[in-house]
């Protein structure tokens, strides 16, 4: 079962934890099924029921560098605990069809669902420019 609230890391490497979440993690209310909410940690969490059960519906979706899970997240030298490496930043629901997720994470990539999360398509390689390490 997953809580889609961040674990206090007190103590904790972002890499010694189950689920990987940013301070602000990205969150979608569906446009096409009431009830249907999508969070991203590492993974892209899905719930039909407003949030009483909560399920994975995609593999990891970053590049899983454990040398940007560390306690400043391996981007800057601090240790404020809230902005870690290898996280989803963003998640884009189709408004045309419910079926069609996007989902960009803080390590730049890319993945696109076109089945409600059965599979995922890393479409990162199809943007000219976009450097390593590019929030998307």
């Amino acid at each position: 079962n997953v809580q889609v609230w961040p674990e206090t890391p007190v103590g904790k490497s972002p890499r010694d934890l189950k689920y990987r979440w940013v301070w602000s993690y990205p969150l979608v209310v569906s446009r096409h099924a009431p009830g249907t909410l999508y969070v991203g940690s590492q993974f892209v969490h899905k719930t039909t029921d407003g949030g009483s059960t909560w399920r994975e519906i995609s593999p990891d979706l970053t590049t899983d560098d454990e040398t940007k899970q560390v306690d400043s997240g391996g981007l800057t030298f601090d240790n404020v605990g809230v902005d870690y490496g290898t996280t989803l930043f963003a998640i884009g629901e189709s408004p045309l069809e419910s079926d069609i997720l996007w989902a960009g994470s803080n390590d730049g990539l890319i993945h696109v669902t076109r089945d409600g999360g059965d599979s995922w398509t890393n479409v990162t390689v199809n943007l000219d420019g976009l450097p390593p390490w590019g929030t998307v």
